[in-house]
């Protein structure tokens, strides 16, 4: 009697441990699904044009998470109601979002950490192609991104905002104009520092790389190293 239980119980125990290999399997199999609107757990539409996906400690309970960040413009909301109408006139900055996830999948809307009242609320100014870098000097989050002809650094205690304009540089003295072409924020896991890749602003047939620190007290780029030059290059980016 006594064996049987024991072979009882081990069976059973067997069907469990199969049935939660299973379910991780499967909970690590969820498909992404390419050339649909996407949409949060909560079924929000998700808008996050030119930015960036990275991986910070969760505020409240420090465990990792994805962070997207991205913006929202006007046109985007009127685009997903009708992709039959392409609008090029302009990119109207509504807000800059950010989305969590645990399995870069599931989304889960955080918040506006910019918004166009806060950042140019008496003016209409091109904003866009960005990305989040912690600055472990300052203990803050700082986000890097183009506004008007220049580039933008805003930084927060949190990963989820609210980002608060720091300071704008001009490009010109780095690399021969005010601006920036594309441009993204690569992070080196084995040294915690970021970097700013981006183009020449005219043309984009040169691209730079820029450790991202602090100079004078302000979260700025400390050099820039051009790493290619040939013909102009779209999407600047590094993995």
């Amino acid at each position: 009697m006594y064996r049987k239980y024991i072979a009882k119980t081990v069976l059973l125990l067997t069907i469990l441990l199969e049935l939660c290999r299973i379910n991780t399997v499967n909970a690590q199999m969820q498909p992404i699904k390419n050339d649909v609107f996407w949409c949060t757990s909560a079924k929000r539409p998700i808008y996050s044009q030119g930015g960036g996906i990275f991986k910070f400690p969760d505020p409240v309970t420090g465990t990792k998470k994805y962070y997207w960040y991205g913006v929202q413009y006007a046109e985007a909301d009127r685009y997903r109601k009708n992709p039959a109408v392409t609008f090029t006139a302009s990119s109207t900055f509504e807000s800059v979002t950010c989305y969590s996830s645990t399995d870069l999948v599931n989304w889960t809307f955080e918040a506006n950490v910019i918004t166009k009242e806060e950042l140019d609320k008496d003016r209409k100014t091109w904003l866009g192609r960005l990305g989040v870098a912690y600055v472990k000097e300052l203990k803050k989050y700082a986000l890097v991104v183009q506004h008007g002809n220049q580039v933008l650094f805003a930084l927060s205690d949190t990963p989820t905002g609210k980002f608060i304009p720091h300071q704008e540089i001009s490009m010109q003295h780095i690399i021969g104009t005010p601006n920036t072409g594309d441009q993204t924020v690569f992070t080196d896991e084995d040294t915690g520092k970021s970097y700013l890749i981006y183009s020449y602003g005219r043309g984009r047939n040169k691209i730079y790389v820029s450790e991202i620190g602090v100079k004078n007290g302000k979260v700025d780029l400390l050099d820039s190293k051009e790493v290619f030059h040939g013909e102009g290059r779209e999407g600047n980016c590094m993995f």
